[in-house]
């Protein structure tokens, strides 16, 4: 039974109307979704072989829809196919890749295959030539620059002269990733769009195939994804499907990776959205929790006491023997260490927390670390072991006996039985079943690694398999997860908002007005990842014990000072005066 009237409206809305659905984070986004699907299979709107399409941006979220549809309706393939952008695509081209000229058996490629050639280019093209580009990186920046401008966010790149430069290096390394039947992640999206345009035959069997098109995590898509959207929401006579799509444009932080969000408004216009709103937290457990969520989306609604500690130290070695206090505790109060995550806005504040937690004997395990950049990085030799065998098209008897000989080949003792590695010894096995065992040992091994690059959410693997350690991450690295206890470290001016909007606000010669929603966006998500509580720890030196005039608690806090309490550990006084709030806080000419 639904006790939500705002859940009941968004899960059973005619089928025949475009909705797009606001959900706030812990407002039962996928609960609604999987009940919407079930919603339209019970109402018998889908009739096999045809199938419900469901598309997420992340892996997390199409495996948790995915396990709750299992639990509630049998045989649930047969109705419903729940994936992320790049699968899609992936399986797109997988099929039909051909009518293109793009090799059935590509192997997707990681950014390391990308920064190599990046790298590669600039010393044979760039290095030699032209004394405009001081070194390396920064010609790779601006070319990153000018990629995410153009391809992601679809927006303009000023520099002809530039872009010249850099439409040739995407040109030569797009063409040199086919000639080796490789593609990176953006060139799936490319070439399913690619595909779905040029062969009409393909796109109707797409759109046949899917008559009912969802989506969710919307605020998080690109440029390039909405085009793949439309590609098969609208077909070749601008008929538009009845669409139904989830987002919330105040969790959109993956700017950096060319997320739009006002991929939500030309939704609501180009599929004429009807829109409506979930409006209860169901995530919260505490009344202090739902008033500070609340306070951030919208600065208007009144708290009446403050309640969220803002501890002050003045060095971070203090700041973090502080957070360790904390956690004893909690744990004296029968806490477990792994529903505590430690949350800042830039990865060097880990290395911080990892000594002083080291040297006090806490255990840890820092998200980042599960990120496929970190895995290709620490785990190298394996991953080009694979690549090697795929090139060389082994003939081996399993997948799985590959995969244990490059684990004992490359690692020894403890390092053979990490979490990552067991897992991946687990996940070989499969390859070698079912509809893969009729394939070449070669052909299943890439399949195998695609996966691995593609569909397996590792931070969500370890979150499920890990006990009794402290979570460290990034508040990006945070999207999507939740835990009871959330300790945000590091949230001052220069780091959140980034320096390079601060330094023009805090020009005090000629200062500007900047915009930092992306900022305070950023922070709320970090907000509402805690479930009963949320401690703030700040301190006056940096990371290595400056005494900086000028370091303050970020202006992201503005609208919810009046939700804190200010303790001072070295004067052991508590403070709520508007005084030392002006003191403490930078209020400069953000907004």
């Amino acid at each position: 039974m639904i006790d939500d009237p705002s859940q009941d409206i968004a899960i059973n809305y005619p089928v025949e109307s475009s909705l797009f659905v606001t959900a706030p984070p812990g407002y039962g986004k996928t609960y609604v979704m999987t009940k919407r699907v079930e919603y339209l299979i019970s109402r018998e709107c889908i009739i096999p072989p045809q199938k419900l399409l469901v598309l997420t941006f992340s892996n997390a979220a199409a495996d948790e829809m995915k396990k709750r549809l299992v639990k509630n309706i049998p045989n649930v393939e047969r109705y419903v196919d729940v994936m992320n952008f790049h699968t899609f695509a992936y399986k797109l081209l997988r099929c039909y890749g051909n009518y293109i000229g793009i090799s059935r058996f590509f192997t997707i490629v990681d950014e390391s295959k990308k920064r190599e050639y990046k790298s590669n280019y600039y010393r044979t093209y760039i290095e030699s030539s032209s004394s405009k580009w001081g070194r390396e990186a920064d010609f790779v920046s601006e070319y990153n620059t000018w990629y995410n401008k153009k391809f992601l966010q679809g927006t303009d790149y000023i520099d002809v002269e530039n872009e010249m430069t850099f439409e040739n290096l995407r040109s030569s390394m797009n063409e040199d990733l086919i000639n080796k039947e490789n593609l990176d992640f953006d060139h799936l999206l490319f070439k399913a769009i690619d595909l779905l345009q040029q062969n009409g035959y393909v796109k109707n069997l797409f759109l046949n195939k899917y008559p009912i098109l969802l989506a969710d995590e919307f605020q998080d898509t690109n440029y390039i994804q909405y085009k793949l959207f439309k590609e098969i929401g609208i077909d070749s006579n601008g008929t538009k499907k009845a669409v139904y799509v989830m987002g919330d444009k105040k969790q959109t932080i993956m700017r950096f990776q060319g997320a739009n969000p006002d991929n939500i408004a030309f939704l609501i216009q180009d599929f004429n959205c009807n829109m409506h709103q979930l409006n209860k937290n169901h995530r919260a457990d505490s009344e202090h929790i739902l008033h500070i969520t609340k306070k951030l989306r919208d600065p208007s609604f009144f708290v009446s006491e403050a309640k969220h500690e803002i501890y002050i130290h003045n060095t971070v070695k203090e700041e973090i023997k502080k957070i360790i206090e904390v956690i004893m505790k909690l744990l004296q109060n029968g806490v477990n260490l792994h529903n505590i995550c430690i949350l800042f806005p830039q990865k060097r504040t880990s290395n911080c927390i990892k000594k002083v937690f080291e040297e006090n004997s806490i255990e840890y395990v820092d998200i980042s670390d599960f990120k496929m950049d970190s895995i290709t990085e620490e785990y190298s030799a394996l991953i080009e072991g694979i690549r090697n065998q795929i090139e060389e098209k082994c003939a081996k008897k399993s997948v799985r006996r590959i995969i244990d000989e490059l684990i004992d080949e490359n690692y020894s003792g403890e390092s053979k039985n990490t979490i990552l590695l067991t897992t991946i010894r687990k996940f070989s096995s499969s390859f070698d079943r079912g509809h893969f065992s009729s394939m070449e040992v070669w052909k299943r091994l890439q399949e195998f690694y695609n996966c691995i690059q593609m569909e397996i959410d590792w931070v969500q693997l370890v979150k499920s398999n890990v006990r009794n350690k402290v979570y460290l991450s990034t508040i990006h690295g945070s999207k999507g997860l939740e835990f009871d206890y959330i300790f945000m470290i590091g949230i001052v001016n220069f780091k959140m908002p980034h320096s390079t909007l601060c330094f023009p606000c805090s020009n005090f010669r000629n200062p500007q007005q900047v915009d930092i929603s992306e900022s305070k966006d950023l922070f709320y998500v970090g907000v509402s990842r805690a479930i009963k509580e949320i401690i703030f720890f700040y301190s006056k030196q940096d990371e290595q014990n400056l005494a900086i005039r000028s370091r303050k608690i970020s202006c992201v806090f503005k609208d919810i000072a009046e939700c804190l309490k200010f303790i001072d550990i070295e004067n052991n006084t508590y403070d709520f005066g508007n005084e030392r709030i002006n003191e403490l806080l930078c209020f400069n000419n953000c907004r």
